[in-house]
């Protein structure tokens, strides 16, 4: 069960006092002035970026100018994802297909996260979740909590605002896990302000002042506007739902500023309809009207539907309120209109969705139709023919019979002269297969080791830096995902080792006394995360009782990860998976067990193939080479040991490894 950290109550004050004094006419122009500076500023950083992407696109093709050619795409898409939604869309597309071109797993998810971001600040909540779930799928593979958190968190968003609030907790409270696990504060207080709107959405207020409270606290270890102004935002939010109405409008003012000064087009947009809300509800209905028609003037800027929807409704109860008939019709057709148009795309795009596999369902059954009407014509036309020709053919047959008797001898001898030349040409080809299939494992190894020395070296030089230490966050985690990456390529080279026998044939044993009851336990903790992920329940033995056993510590340890592995991506959610480990007089036995798709008697003699993939697919689109189970089955009988598997399609699978209790 997740843990949410512990939230604190404590008192806060806006860092900028509002003055009374000042007109609205002033205040408003006053942050047209601050937004044009922070534009000015901004535009600068955008300017910087693209001068860098022409400098990097005038060097020499190369992986490292892709790759940095990528991330200036990114970070051009972040930059306008609140000037900007389609500028924004625009260049993360760019980003994506480039990514996809150079087979760049982290830059296509990266790439898929800024897609998400922007659309959903432009309102398109379905493609929002599709590039957030498509960010998702890269970044378990890559084993990148962070973003994994990050994607959660923003899936999170989407169902929030389409009043789905029990899993935006739940998809907020996944996120917040993996950043306390990563002891990641800036995640920790962008999950803390979002679980307090959801708090805030439910009528839950108490709980939601706590959250924002905690996010006040929190923001003073990062100092980051963009945070600043949600969380001030959020609060006004709540104290207006409390009816304190004087601390709303400071919340609000202090989110008005700092998201100027940031120029936060979505912060200013959506700030501004706050104020005009708590006007609205102090009965200042003049002020309520100034603050939503300048929600609406930034909100056409941005293409903001939803912030226009909010704005619009805001000026239909204003209108109301003075029983201006006129004025209340036009704004609520005004809201209508953006609210159903929200409504009908994210409905278009699922009818069309289903109109084109409709289609394509359709297309295919009339080819099959035709094929099908095609072969009847064609197998009539031959029945027809071959009645015809079988008649010639036998008289035909009958006159040849003589004549190729006598033939028989000369092409039998000249058959065999030919099956003994083929047959000494197949044993030359055979000797030069033979000597390609060394030259190939030679190869496989030469380049094999020389990638790894490289590797070993970027990890000795990630690990000098890390130790040389001034490193604010970022560069901490960059290091971080170098360092993994690295690990992940030796991983890689190992694997490839094992499976082409270059490594588990010619590898030398180191044989330790091992206790299973200590061993795997401790083995088992590096897949809490994965676990909690598919809410999987792991059971494995008391460790009170002693079981141990001589063998190879890093080879028992690559066994029981591929099959841990294995057993996790093809279980279901809400299901267990059962690790136990027992001996009897000869052998030491260690068995994993799922609930999942399990493995049909048909499939099961294929199962230790090399590449061998099965009916049964990973439950949350996981990636299976098919090399696992060979390098496992290739380990054990390197060990001197045995694996079995008993399972039946649809009941779940149990691998067994049966090990000598001591290596001979």
């Amino acid at each position: 069960m997740l843990k949410l950290p512990e939230i604190c109550i404590g008192k806060y004050t806006p860092a900028v006092p509002i003055e009374r004094s000042y007109s609205m006419k002033t205040i408003l122009l006053l942050g047209l002035w601050l937004g044009s500076v922070s534009w000015g500023l901004s535009q600068n950083k955008i300017e910087q970026l693209q001068k860098k992407i022409n400098v990097i696109l005038q060097s020499s093709p190369s992986f490292v100018r892709d790759t940095t050619h990528i991330g200036l795409l990114n970070e051009l898409s972040w930059e306008y994802r609140n000037v900007s939604a389609d500028t924004s869309i625009l260049y993360a597309q760019k980003a994506l297909r480039l990514a996809q071109k150079i087979q760049w797993d982290l830059g296509v998810g990266m790439s898929y996260k800024r897609l998400g971001v922007a659309h959903r600040n432009k309102g398109n909540y379905p493609q929002t979740i599709d590039s957030f779930l498509q960010a998702l799928r890269v970044f378990e593979r890559l084993k990148d909590s962070l973003n994994m958190a990050g994607c959660y968190s923003n899936i999170g968003l989407v169902f929030q605002r389409k009043n789905n609030l029990p899993s935006a907790i739940k998809y907020f409270e996944q996120a917040m896990w993996l950043y306390n696990s990563q002891k990641n504060v800036r995640g920790v207080l962008n999950s803390s302000n979002n679980l307090g709107m959801t708090y805030y959405k439910q009528k839950n207020y108490q709980v939601a002042l706590q959250y924002y409270y905690k996010s006040l606290d929190l923001e003073k270890q990062v100092k980051d506007d963009f945070i600043r102004t949600i969380t001030y935002r959020n609060l006004s939010e709540v104290q207006l739902a409390l009816h304190e109405y004087p601390k709303a409008i400071e919340s609000a003012q202090v989110a008005l500023k700092v998201a100027r000064e940031s120029n936060n087009k979505i912060g200013v947009t959506s700030t501004l309809n706050n104020l005009a809300r708590i006007y609205l509800k102090k009965g200042e209905i003049k002020q309520a009207i100034e603050y939503a028609q300048a929600a609406i003037d930034e909100g056409r800027l941005l293409g903001a539907k939803e912030y226009l929807k909010d704005a619009y409704f805001v000026l239909y109860e204003c209108y109301a309120a003075q029983q201006d008939d006129k004025n209340t019709l036009k704004y609520y057709q005004q809201f209508i209109q953006y609210r159903d148009s929200l409504y009908n795309e994210e409905n278009g795009q699922m009818i069309a969705e289903l109109q084109n596999r409709f289609a394509m369902e359709k297309k295919q059954t009339e080819l099959e139709l035709a094929k099908k009407d095609q072969q009847f014509k064609l197998l009539l036309i031959y029945s027809l023919s071959g009645a015809s020709l079988f008649v010639l053919l036998v008289l035909f047959l009958l006159l040849r019979n003589n004549w190729r008797k006598q033939k028989t001898n000369q092409v039998l001898t000249r058959q065999t002269t030919e099956i003994l030349a083929k047959n000494a040409e197949l044993a030359n080809q055979n000797d030069v297969l033979a000597e390609l299939d060394r030259e190939k494992d030679g190869l496989i190894d030469m380049v094999a080791h020389d990638l790894r020395a490289p590797l070993n070296r970027v990890r000795g030089l990630i690990e000098l830096i890390q130790i040389s230490g001034g490193l604010n966050d970022d560069q901490k985690t960059y290091l971080q995902l170098m360092d993994k990456t690295s690990e992940s390529g030796l991983a890689l080279i190992r694997d490839l080792l094992d499976i082409n026998h270059l490594n588990p044939i010619d590898a030398e044993i180191h044989l330790d006394d091992i206790n299973l009851s200590e061993f795997i336990p401790n083995f088992l903790q590096g897949y809490e995360a994965q676990f909690h992920f598919k809410d999987i329940s792991l059971h494995q033995p008391s460790v009170e009782s002693v079981v141990t056993i001589q063998t190879d510590a890093s080879f028992l340890q690559r066994i029981l990860d591929n099959l841990v592995s294995n057993a996790l991506k093809f279980s279901y959610r809400d299901s267990n998976i059962y690790v136990n480990w027992y001996q009897n007089a000869s052998t030491t036995s260690i068995s994993v067990k799922d609930e999942g798709q399990g493995i049909s008697l048909a499939e099961q003699s294929k199962l230790f193939r090399k590449f061998q993939t099965l009916s049964a697919r990973p439950t949350a689109g996981e990636e299976s080479t098919g090399l696992g189970l060979a390098i496992v089955k290739s380990l054990v009988e390197r060990l001197q040991g045995r694996i079995e598997v008993i399972s039946d399609a649809g009941k779940g699978a149990e691998f067994i490894v049966h090990l000598p209790k001591q290596y001979a």
